[in-house]
Order: structure tokens, then sequence, then C-alpha cells
């Protein structure tokens, strides 16, 4: 039976998660779990809601947006899961959903085993997108603040002044796109082995979960097994669902209003969704029913 790991990064103890978990819940899946050490809820609870798949509880950290953190725990979840081999890996946050039941989704990577669905940005990362990765970005709790984001900029301005550039002769084309994926056995076990490698060029930069896959499979061998060659941004080059703000700064919680779109969007997952929302967290659970 090919078999596959679902790692799952929650921070927080809510009804979307237990869902989650429940959709989950089949003999052809294992469930590894990192709460955040911020979060009161170990995770321990969530054993009662599962009882077809294996569930594990990893070490937990205090994983902030924006900082390596959000590495470390990739890499430890990865770490964790691939002392056994599994046909994929997929990476989903605590308040995504699945939009297909357990037999569609196990059909869809059998029939397309050895392929990585990562979501790229695009073909050539623009200036902006490089700016993160330019300059040093000092790691803070408070990340999304305005006024660490002032502090952040003259920073910028002042190692600008004095002539500091991270990418200058580098040996490796930097890419970036979304966080979450759904990977090889293979890759899984890459990523884990060239970490160390990226740490060395990509610490202490912004937003760095969002260059870390994309930037190790760009400079290797998996580049032409990825789903989406076009590099096109799309939803469904990762095969999930995900409605972005305006400005691009995050993402927003899904509402009724998104739901034609949800449906009709071909993604196997989908996030961010609210547990206030329970006419919709029941319209998906009728989805995968």
């Amino acid at each position: 039976m090919n078999k596959h790991a679902y790692l799952i990064m929650a921070h927080q103890h809510t009804s979307v998660l237990r869902q989650l978990l429940r959709q989950l819940d089949d003999v052809r899946n294992d469930i590894y779990l990192h709460m955040d050490l911020k979060c009161s809820e170990d995770g321990s609870a969530y054993f009662d809601e599962v009882q077809q798949a294996q569930l594990f509880l990893v070490p937990r950290l205090n994983v902030r947006w924006g900082a390596y953190s959000q590495i470390d725990c990739e890499v430890n979840l990865l770490k964790i899961a691939t002392r056994k081999k599994y046909l994929y890996y997929h990476l989903l946050s605590g308040d995504s959903l699945t939009l297909k039941n357990q037999d569609q989704i196990h059909q869809f990577f059998n029939e397309h085993t050895g392929q990585e669905f990562i979501q790229f940005q695009s073909k050539e990362p623009t200036e902006l997108t490089l700016k993160r990765i330019r300059y040093f970005y000092p790691a803070t709790p408070f990340n999304k603040t305005k006024l660490v984001r002032g502090v952040k900029a003259v920073g910028i301005k002042l190692q600008n002044l004095v002539g500091i550039d991270r990418l200058a002769n580098i040996d490796f084309i930097p890419q970036k796109g979304g966080t979450w994926f759904s990977i090889t056995d293979r890759l899984a076990r890459y990523l884990i082995e060239k970490e160390p490698w990226f740490a060395r060029r990509f610490r202490h930069t912004y937003a760095p979960d969002e260059f870390f896959v994309q930037t190790i499979v760009e400079n290797s061998e998996f580049k032409s097994a990825v789903f989406d060659q076009a590099y096109s941004d799309s939803c469904q080059s990762c095969l999930r669902y995900i409605k972005w703000t305006d400005d691009c700064f995050g993402p927003v919680l899904l509402t009724m209003t998104d739901l034609n779109e949800i449906r009709q969007s071909g993604c196997l997952f989908a996030r961010k969704f609210g547990s206030q929302d329970s006419v919709l967290l029941e319209q998906i659970n009728q989805l995968t029913s």
C-alpha cells in the first residue's frame, strides 16, 4: 500500500483542525501534527479524532511568521516523517481542509506519481522579490506591524548605502512561491539534505519559507518533475486554493461567497478557513463525504 504523510503546522486549537484530522483519517495516511509552542494545547486531545490513520505529535517549536523558524518546523516534520517512506508528503496549515475525499486524493497521486506539486511565483523573480533576500532582516515576533516594517525599511536603506548585497556573486538561481506543497519521497529527503546549504544563504532573510523549496528545486534535477512547468503562480500548481489579500500580504478567510470558486478550482486542498463559519465548513464536509 502506497501511504501518504500529512505534515500539519497548526498554531491554535480549532474546530477546523478537528475537521481536517477527520478528513485525513484513513488507513492509507499517517498524520504528523506540530502544535505551535505558543498554543496552550499540545495536540494530545486529537488522538480521539483519529481512528484509522496514525497520528504522531512532533516536538513543538515557537514558529514566527516570516522567520526562519518556519523552515525549522518544516524540516523537523520532514525528518520525522522520512523515518518511514511514503508515496507523497503533504504540508498543510492547521486552517486547511481537503476538497476531495481520500479515494479521490489517492487516485490523483497514483495517476501523477513522480510529479512535484509546488507553486512558483514566476519564471523570473522580480526585484521586489529579490529584495527579501538581498539584505539582512532581524527576526522579530511582530513582523506584520507597521512599526517593525518601518524599522526594517530604514535598515535596508542603511545596508544599501554601505553596499551590502547577499546576492552578489551567487552561484544559484533564487526562486519564490507558496509554502505549502505535495512532494515525493525523493524530494523530501533531498530537502533535508540541502537545508544546511540553504540556511547559510537564506537565514536572516524575509519570509525564507517562500524561497526554501522553490530555490532548492530550481537548482536540482527535480526541476523537470515540477507539475506546473510554466511557473504560472496558479493554485493548481500546488493543488491548494488560497485567496489572497489585495496586497498579497496574507491569505484571507474564505466565506460562503467563495464556495463556487472553491468547487470549480480543481484543487485538492484549500485554506484559510475559520471556525466561526459553520455553514461553509458543513458545505466543505459535504464535498468530501
